[in-house]
C-alpha cells in the first residue's frame, strides 16, 4: 500500500470514528500544524445554496474563516464581465489553427528527461506529482512523508533546491492564481486526527496562510476562479458514517468559505473529479461508477445549470480549451472517448470520438494558442503522451515518455507556450529515480 492509499484509509477510518476537531491555542495566522476548524454537523441540503448549514441546533458556519497572513495580496485581479468568454479577451487574436498531423505521424517530440528527485529514500511513496504554471516558471510539488516544493524554468529545468513545505501529510491538488499558489493537502495534527486544508504559498513555496476545511473532506481539485475573486475546490465527505456527498467549496477573498451541496451519489470517483474555470463559467466534471455528471455555474453568483448526465462512467479527466471543455471518459465497458462541452449553452458539441491507444490514469492540459489538448497517461508501467484537437479527436500517434517502472506511473501536465507541454511524473523503479519532468513539443 503506497502513501496515498494509506492516507485515504486514514481519512475513511477517521470519518467513521467521528473524531472531533480541537480549538487552536494560536489565534490568527499560525503554522500548519496548529490550523483549526469548526467541525459543524451537516444537514441534507439539496437546494444548491452556498453558505451556512442549519444542523437543527442553530445556524452554524460549516467552515472556518480564512487564516491569512497580513502580508497582503494585491487587490488587482480584474473583474470578469457577466457571460464573458475566453475568446472575448484581446489575447485570443493570437490563436491559430491546430496542426495537421496524420495518423501515421508522431504527434510530438520530447526534450531530455530531467531528474527532479532521484536520491531520496523517503520519496518511495511520493505520488501524486502536482504541477502549476505561475506566469513565468513552474511550481512542482509531490507528496510523501513530507510535501516537497521545487521551482522549474520554462523548460522544466530546476532553478531552486528542493524545500519541505511546513508540516507533514499528502498533497492532493495545486493551483495558481492572483499572486499565490493554493495547495490542497492532508495532515495529521495528532496521530488520531486527520484533516484537510488549503495551504497558500508564495512563489518560493513559503506558506503565508492556511484554510482548514471540513473534517474528513477529500479535496481533489483546487482552481482560481476570477469570476468570484476566489478559489474553488471540488470535494466529497462522509455524513453519518456512510453517506457520501459531493460539494463545491468556494473561498472568496476576504470572506468565510461556503459550500454548494451537489447531493449524494454512490460510487463517486473523488480522486478524478475536476473543476474547470472558463472565464465567467465554472464547469464541474464528476465521474462515478456508471455516470459522469457535468454542470455549469454561471457568473459571480455561481448560478447552477441543469446537470448533464452522461451514460459514461468509471473514469474521466478534463481541460479547458478556448471557450470549451474537452473531456475524456473511460467507461467500464471499455473504449476511451473524447467529448467537447460548451459551458455557455450547457450542451455537448458533436458526437463522442473514440480515442484508440489512450487510457489508464490520465491528466490533461489545453493550449489555447495552438488549439490542442495534451494528455499524459499510463499504459501499464509505461508513461505515454497523446494530443487531441478542438473536436476531442486524436492528432497523430501517441509517443512514449518513459518506461521500466515497477508500477503504473502517475503524471501531471501543464502548458505555458504555444505547442509546448511540460509533464512531471512519479514512478517506482530500481533503475530510475522517482520524480522526473520533460518538455513535449508538438510537431506542427
Amino acid at each position: 500500500m503506497n502513501e496515498r492509499d494509506r492516507w485515504w484509509m486514514v481519512l475513511l477510518v477517521a470519518s467513521i470514528s467521528g473524531i472531533p476537531a480541537c480549538p487552536s491555542d494560536h489565534p490568527g495566522p499560525s503554522p500548519t500544524q496548529d490550523a483549526d476548524l469548526v467541525d459543524a454537523a451537516l444537514g441534507d441540503r439539496t437546494d444548491g445554496a452556498a453558505g451556512p448549514i442549519d444542523d437543527g441546533g442553530g445556524l452554524v458556519d460549516a467552515l472556518t474563516p480564512p487564516m491569512r497572513a497580513d502580508a497582503a495580496i494585491p487587490n488587482d485581479e480584474p473583474d470578469v464581465p457577466p457571460d464573458a468568454r475566453p475568446s472575448d479577451d484581446p489575447s485570443s487574436s493570437a490563436w491559430v489553427d491546430p496542426p495537421v498531423i496524420g495518423p501515421d505521424q508522431d504527434c510530438c517530440s520530447t526534450s531530455a528527461r530531467v531528474d527532479l528527485a532521484s536520491d531520496d529514500a523517503d520519496l518511495e511513496d511520493a505520488a501524486p506529482v502536482l504541477l502549476a504554471w505561475t506566469g513565468d516558471e513552474w511550481a512542482v510539488v509531490w507528496g510523501g512523508p513530507h510535501v516537497i516544493f521545487r521551482r522549474l524554468d520554462r523548460n522544466a529545468q530546476p532553478t531552486t533546491a528542493r524545500r519541505i513545505v511546513d508540516g507533514t501529510g499528502g498533497a492532493f491538488a495545486i493551483g495558481w492564481g492572483h499572486h499565490e499558489l493554493a495547495l490542497a493537502r492532508g495532515y495529521w495534527p495528532t496521530p488520531e486526527d486527520s484533516r484537510v486544508e488549503i495551504l497558500f504559498l508564495d512563489r518560493e513555496g513559503v506558506s503565508h496562510g492556511a484554510q482548514p476545511i471540513r473534517a474528513f473532506l477529500e479535496t481533489t481539485s483546487i482552481v482560481r476562479h476570477a469570476a468570484i475573486h476566489g478559489w474553488v475546490s471540488l470535494a466529497h465527505y462522509y455524513h453519518s458514517g456512510d453517506l457520501e456527498r459531493r460539494s463545491i467549496v468556494t473561498m472568496i477573498d476576504g470572506q468565510p468559505p461556503a459550500e454548494i451541496d451537489l447531493g449524494r451519489i454512490d460510487g463517486w470517483r473523488s480522486d478524478l473529479a475536476i473543476a474547470v474555470p472558463v472565464a465567467s463559467r465554472l464547469v464541474s466534471v464528476e465521474p462515478s461508477q456508471f455516470i459522469t455528471t457535468v454542470r455549469t455555474f454561471a457568473n459571480a453568483a455561481m448560478v447552477p445549470s441543469r446537470p448533464l448526465m452522461l451514460d459514461l462512467g468509471s473514469s474521466s479527466s478534463a481541460a479547458r480549451l478556448r471557450d470549451t471543455v474537452v473531456i475524456v471518459v473511460q467507461p467500464e465497458t471499455g473504449g476511451t472517448q473524447g467529448l467537447v462541452f460548451d459551458p455557455f449553452t450547457n450542451a455537448m458539441i458533436g458526437a463522442p470520438t473514440m480515442l484508440s491507444g489512450i487510457g489508464g490514469e490520465l491528466r490533461m492540459a489545453g493550449d489555447d494558442i495552438g488549439g490542442t489538448v495534451g494528455v499524459c497517461y499510463n499504459d501499464g508501467n509505461t508513461l505515454r503522451f497523446g494530443l487531441l484537437g478542438p473536436d476531442g479527436a486524436r492528432l497523430g500517434r501517441t509517443i512514449e515518455l518513459s518506461h521500466g517502472y515497477n508500477y503504473p506511473p502517475t503524471c501531471a501536465i501543464g502548458t505555458s507556450e504555444q505547442d509546448e507541454f511540460v509533464v512531471a511524473w512519479y514512478g517506482q523503479s530500481v533503475m530510475l529515480g522517482p520524480i522526473h519532468a520533460t518538455t513535449v513539443h508538438v510537431n506542427r
